[in-house]
């Protein structure tokens, strides 16, 4: 399973992850970074928050469960 790490810390930070993992030649853990937390929370609204709160620790689902858990489904169309 993969692990994306989201955390706030300055743009030299994450710069200075980026320039290691260059030169190294090496990939670096998967991470988003934002350079406050007004912009993480501007980013990641309530919807996208629920979401990633339904995503963490759960097994692999697929896109149509993690709608039906975060009870965002369409409802289906009916032909008439």
């Amino acid at each position: 399973m993969n692990t994306v790490t989201i955390d706030v810390r300055p743009l030299t930070e994450t710069l200075g992850d980026f320039a290691r993992a260059w030169k190294c030649a090496e990939p670096s853990a998967p991470r988003i970074s934002f350079d406050s937390p007004a912009l993480l929370f501007k980013v990641l609204s309530g919807k996208r928050w629920e979401l990633l709160n339904t995503l963490t620790g759960a097994a692999p689902m697929s896109i149509r469960e993690a709608a039906r858990r975060t009870g965002r489904m369409s409802k289906p169309c009916m032909a008439t």
